[in-house]
Order: structure tokens, then C-alpha cells, then sequence
């Protein structure tokens, strides 16, 4: 008997933290959007702006070069406002899954931290992370950081498989209609 209850445990946890449960998808997605974010805002307001390394399409005139910086900028900020507004509605449902986000949110950067480095600077070669005999030691920190987050973004999603509970997260922390305290308490008072 003790052996069922175990086996039965086992599923229904990995079930809450399963990629089919209400949230998890979006919450995922709204990670990657997120991490679009947080890498062009990080890249375009460091690299960009304050240390002039070098700009999003380095290949053609100063103009054309600010507008691809503000082009870079300007898909940022959308993804900023499309990460937002999903948490908003996954929270409002009641469904959001911060474990799944985390994951998306890990991934996203390793995923686009990838392909900024290896098809932006090395297949299209629009720009280098930064210009000079020594480029290769910049390469090796992109790599580090895009493996770290290749890594985080595998942990992660270990653990949201298994229903978040490793860091005892991965439900909503907002309340149901049933679960509100009643305001009438309030008004009776006052």
C-alpha cells in the first residue's frame, strides 16, 4: 500500500510541473520574451551607449548604424511590454508559473546569447563584441556566459518538471475569488 501511495506521489507532482499544465507554456514563453529583453536592453545601453564598442550593423554609414541600434532598442522594449503583459494575464488566471519562467527567461538568453555570437558576430559579421587585436578574449567571455545560461536554463527546467518544489515555487501567489478576504469586515467598520 505504501508503495502505490509512493508511485501516485511521484506522478501527481511530476504532472503539476509538466509542460501541459495551465501556465507552464506561457510563463515559459514570457521568459524567452523576457530574456529578449534583458539581453537588448543589457547590450544595447552597456555596449552601445556606454562604451561605444560597437553598434548592432557596424558595416555602413554613422546614420544607418544609430538606426539599427534603435531598431535593436526598440524590439527590447516590445519584448519588455509582451513579457509584462502575459505575466499580467497568466497572474489575473491565476496560472502563473514563475518556475517555468525563470526557465524561459535562462534559455532565452543562452538561446539568443547564441546566435548573437555565433550568426551576428561570426556567420553575418554585422559587428564584433568589441573591435582590436584580441578579440577572441571577449569570444570566451560570451561563451562562458552563454554556456552559464545553456546550464542554469537545463537546471531549471529539471526542476520545474518536477512541479517547482525544489525551490518551493511554481504556483501562483495570487488569491482565487473563494481565497479573498471578505471586504465587508472593512466596511463595517469604517
Amino acid at each position: 500500500m505504501a508503495l502505490r501511495r509512493t508511485r501516485t506521489s511521484e506522478q501527481e507532482r511530476t504532472a503539476r510541473g509538466s509542460w501541459h499544465l495551465d501556465g507552464a507554456q506561457g510563463s515559459f514563453w514570457s521568459g524567452i520574451l523576457l530574456a529578449a529583453a534583458v539581453f537588448t536592453i543589457i547590450d544595447e545601453t552597456i555596449l552601445h551607449l556606454l562604451l561605444h564598442w560597437h553598434h548592432f550593423y557596424d558595416r555602413a554609414s554613422p546614420g544607418f548604424a544609430l538606426t539599427s541600434d534603435g531598431i535593436f532598442q526598440a524590439v527590447g522594449v516590445i519584448s519588455l511590454v509582451a513579457s509584462a503583459y502575459l505575466v499580467a494575464d497568466l497572474r489575473r488566471r491565476a496560472v502563473w508559473r514563475p518556475i517555468w519562467l525563470a526557465t524561459g527567461l535562462a534559455f532565452g538568453l543562452g538561446i539568443i546569447g547564441l546566435i548573437d555570437e555565433v550568426v551576428v558576430h561570426k556567420i553575418l559579421n554585422w559587428h564584433q563584441i568589441h573591435y582590436g587585436a584580441e578579440v577572441w578574449k571577449y569570444d570566451i567571455g560570451a561563451g562562458l556566459c552563454i554556456v552559464t545560461a545553456l546550464l542554469a536554463g537545463a537546471a531549471l527546467l529539471r526542476i520545474a518538471r518536477r512541479g517547482g518544489e525544489d525551490l518551493r515555487i511554481g504556483k501562483s501567489q495570487v488569491l482565487s475569488e473563494s481565497e479573498r478576504p471578505d471586504d465587508t469586515d472593512r466596511n463595517a467598520d469604517g
